[in-house]
């Protein structure tokens, strides 16, 4: 599993989320992400914008103002969760996922994460 989480980057989580983003999705979720995963020792930053228009996703800093909702876990953490194989509130409930913002707002994000497939 190490070799394909070293393979799992937030340009191959993006590009993975870009093809769920609906009208659908943003006005049923209506909230905006920062996740900072914590990859091979290094902060990699990426933004999930579930609030406006067709939603978005992009590395950096989320470009239209603060998240909603602010993730910090590590990138074999957030496969793991991506996968199926650990629920997020179990890991929040571990410590091996922190969130800043409304934890109601951050269990939305499951409905994207239900229709993600990664292995």
């Amino acid at each position: 599993m190490e070799e394909q989480v070293n393979q799992l980057t937030p340009e191959v989580l993006i590009m993975a989320m870009k093809p769920h983003l609906t009208d659908a999705l943003v006005m049923s979720v209506k909230t905006t992400y920062q996740f900072n995963v914590n990859r091979n020792g290094k902060i990699e930053t990426f933004y999930l914008d579930l609030k406006y228009g067709s939603g978005a996703a992009g590395s950096g800093l989320l470009p239209t103002g603060s998240p909603d909702v602010t993730f910090d876990l590590t990138m074999d953490v957030f496969h793991s969760m991506l996968s199926g194989r650990l629920k997020p509130i179990d890991a929040y409930m571990n410590g091996d996922l922190t969130v800043q913002g409304s934890l109601q707002d951050a269990t939305r994000l499951s409905e994207l994460l239900s229709v993600m497939h990664i292995k």
